[in-house]
C-alpha cells in the first residue's frame, strides 16, 4: 500500500497540495456526479437552496442602501501563512482482467500546520489537538478498509473503488483569528459540518456565544435573509433547523471580517455551500472585536441575496455592490436566448449586454471583492457549459466600474482568503485528461490571476502500465535526475506533476511494497493529431483504462 505523499518544495515550484475539491456549478436539482471509483450511482438530487437563478423562489431582495451603522475597517493583521491546506493521498489499487481497468481506494486528508519557526505555536497545537484525531480516524477507515479491498482482489473478485476523504474549509487565518470547518471526514453524516474557530495568537477557542450578543435577535436576522414568498415545506423545514440550531447555539459557523458563516450541503464537486450573514447594520446582535480588523490584501464574499457591502472606494462610509443575472429570451446577437450579468455599485448600474460582454454561463453562483495591491476588483462567478465556471472581473475605480477580463479556471475553495495566494485547478490531458491544481496570485497582475509555480499537480489515481516503460527515477526532494530506470509491465503508475509550458510530466510508482515505490519523468510529448504520447506511444497503447474527457 501506498505511502503518504510528502510535500514538494523544489525551485520557484511551491507544490501546496491544496484541496482538491473539484469545483463545480451550484445549481438546485442538478445531478449529483461521482467519480468512476465510487460506489454510488448518479442520482437526482432535490436540494436546499443554492445559487440557481432559474428558481422560484429567490431570497427576498434587500435595499441597495449601505446601512448608516458603520464600522471602521483596521488593516492591521498579518495573514498566518496557512491559506489553504496541504494535502496527502494514498491509494490502494487493484487490477481487474475482465475490464481491464484499476478499482482503487483513494485517501485524500487536509494537514493545517505551520511550518517550523512559525510565530503560531499555539495556535498549531490547537490544530493539532482538535482536527488530528477527527484526520487519524478517516485514515484508519482507509486502512482498514484497504486490507479487506487487497484480500478480495486477491480472491478474484476487484471491489468498486471508494473515496475516503477528511476536508476542511479556511475562512479566516490571520494574526487575529483563524477559523475553519470540517466538510468531510471518516463516518460523518451527509449535510452535518464541524467548525472551529480560534483566538490565533494563544489558540484558545472562539465558542459561538461569545460571537454572538443576542441569539434570538440572529434567528430572526437568519429567517428574514432566506424569506421566500411560496417557499415549499422542505425549504421551510431547512429555514426552521437552521433557526432551531442558532437559537440553541449548537450551529456550526465560521468567521470572516465582516460576517458569520453558516454552512449547507453542496451537491456540486465541493461539498459545501457557506452562507454569510453580514455583521454590518446589525452590530447590535454581534460582539464586534471580532470584526472590522483584516490583513493588508484580503477577500470579501456576498450575502445570499448577492449583495458586498464594503468601504471600497476609501471614503470612510460603506458602499454596496449588487450582482445578479437574468435570463433573457431572443435576445443575444443573432436571437438567442442570453444571460445578462447586471451590478448595481452604489447606484452605479452597468450590465454585460451595454458594455459588450459576451457571457458564456447559465447564471450567476456568487461574487466577491479582493483587496489588492492596485485596489479593490469585483469577481462574479457565473456557472457555464459542462460544470466549467466563468469569472467576470471589473475593477473598482472610484465610483464607477471597470470591466478587465474573464477566466476560466476552476477555484478550488468557497472559503478563497488570500489574493496573494490561493489555489485553481483545470483540465489538463496527460495520461487521460485529470484535474490538475496550482497556486495562483491576483498581485500585480490588474486583479487577473496568474500562476505562480511552473509545475502543477494531481490527485488522480493510478493506471496499470501495458509494456515497459523506459525512464529517468527522480528525486522527491527536487526532481532532479537520479538514474535511468524502466517501470515494469504490470505497474501502478499515476500522472503527478507536469509543466504546461515544457509538457515535462513527472509520474508516480505506487506500490503495496513502500520501499518499491518511486518518481519519475517519462519522455512526454503529443503529436500533430494531439495524441498523447510516451517514448514516442501513444498513451493508450500503454496504459490500461486511459479515459479522455470531451
Amino acid at each position: 500500500m501506498k505511502r503518504l505523499v510528502s510535500v514538494l518544495l523544489c525551485g520557484s515550484m511551491l507544490l501546496s497540495l491544496t484541496a482538491c475539491s473539484k469545483a463545480s456549478t451550484e445549481e438546485t436539482k442538478k445531478k449529483k456526479k461521482t467519480k468512476k471509483t465510487t460506489t454510488e450511482e448518479t442520482t437526482e438530487i432535490s436540494e436546499t437552496p443554492t445559487e440557481d437563478t432559474t428558481s422560484d423562489t429567490e431570497p427576498s431582495e434587500t435595499t441597495t442602501t449601505a446601512p448608516a451603522n458603520v464600522f471602521v475597517v483596521d488593516d492591521s493583521l498579518e495573514m498566518t501563512g496557512l491559506n489553504f491546506p496541504m494535502q496527502y493521498w494514498d491509494y490502494t489499487p487493484a487490477f481487474s482482467a475482465s475490464d481491464e481497468d484499476t478499482n482503487c481506494l483513494f485517501l485524500s486528508v487536509d494537514q493545517l500546520y505551520f511550518e517550523d519557526g512559525s510565530p503560531y505555536t499555539a495556535l498549531g497545537t490547537a490544530l493539532d489537538r482538535d482536527l488530528k484525531p477527527l484526520a487519524d480516524a478517516t485514515i484508519k477507515k482507509f486502512q482498514d478498509d484497504s486490507e479487506a479491498f487487497l484480500k478480495e482482489a486477491k480472491a478474484g473478485n476487484v471491489p468498486d473503488g471508494k473515496n475516503y476523504s477528511f476536508k476542511t474549509a479556511i475562512f479566516r487565518s490571520d494574526s487575529q483569528i483563524f477559523s475553519c470547518v470540517v466538510t468531510d471526514m471518516a463516518d460523518m453524516e451527509e449535510g452535518k459540518f464541524l467548525s472551529f474557530s480560534y483566538r490565533t495568537q494563544d489558540g484558545s477557542s472562539i465558542s459561538f456565544d461569545d460571537v454572538v450578543l443576542n441569539r434570538s435577535a440572529l434567528s430572526s436576522y437568519f429567517e428574514t435573509v432566506f424569506a421566500q414568498p411560496g417557499a415549499d415545506s422542505d425549504y421551510l423545514s431547512w429555514v426552521s433547523e437552521m433557526e432551531s440550531h442558532i437559537v440553541d447555539g449548537t450551529i456550526p459557523f465560521a468567521l470572516t471580517y465582516d460576517g458569520i458563516i453558516f454552512l449547507d450541503t453542496s451537491y456540486s464537486m465541493i461539498n459545501y455551500y457557506p452562507y454569510k450573514l453580514s455583521v454590518i447594520g446589525h452590530e447590535d446582535i454581534f460582539n464586534m472585536e471580532y470584526f472590522g480588523k483584516t490583513p493588508k490584501y484580503y477577500t470579501i464574499y456576498d450575502d445570499p441575496n448577492h449583495n458586498i457591502v464594503w468601504d471600497v472606494n476609501g471614503d470612510g462610509q460603506m458602499d454596496t455592490i449588487v450582482c445578479e443575472s437574468e435570463y433573457s429570451t431572443g435576445t443575444g446577437k443573432y436571437g438567442e436566448d442570453e444571460v445578462i450579468l447586471k451590478i448595481d455599485y452604489n447606484g452605479y448600474k452597468i450590465d454585460s449586454r451595454s458594455e459588450g460582454i459576451d457571457i458564456f454561463s447559465y447564471g450567476i453562483m456568487y461574487s466577491m471583492i479582493m483587496k489588492t495591491d492596485s485596489g479593490f476588483y469585483l469577481y462574479c462567478r457565473m456557472n457555464s457549459i459542462d460544470s466549467f465556471e466563468d469569472t467576470y472581473v471589473f475593477k473598482i475605480d472610484g465610483d464607477k466600474l471597470t470591466y478587465v477580463g474573464v477566466f476560466m479556471d476552476f477555484m478550488s475553495s468557497r472559503g478563497l482568503i488570500n489574493p496573494e495566494a490561493f489555489g485553481m485547478y483545470d483540465i489538463m490531458d496527460t495520461i487521460g485528461s485529470q484535474f490538475f491544481t496550482s497556486e495562483f496570485s491576483v498581485i500585480g497582475n490588474n486583479g487577473m490571476p496568474n500562476c505562480k509555480a511552473d509545475l502543477w499537480w494531481t490527485d488522480a489515481e493510478p493506471m496499470m502500465t501495458k509494456i515497459d516503460i523506459p525512464c529517468a527515477r527522480v528525486s522527491e526532494t527536487d526532481l532532479t535526475k537520479v538514474e535511468d530506470v524502466t517501470i515494469p509491465a504490470g505497474s501502478f503508475v499515476r500522472p503527478y506533476l507536469y509543466d504546461v509550458q515544457t509538457k515535462r510530466l513527472i509520474v508516480a510508482v505506487i506500490s503495496e511494497d513502500p520501499s518499491a515505490e518511486f518518481m519519475a519523468e517519462v519522455d512526454f510529448s503529443t503529436d500533430a493529431d494531439y495524441n498523447m504520447l510516451i517514448n514516442g506511444k501513444n498513451v493508450e497503447d500503454i496504459f490500461y483504462g486511459v479515459m479522455f474527457w470531451g
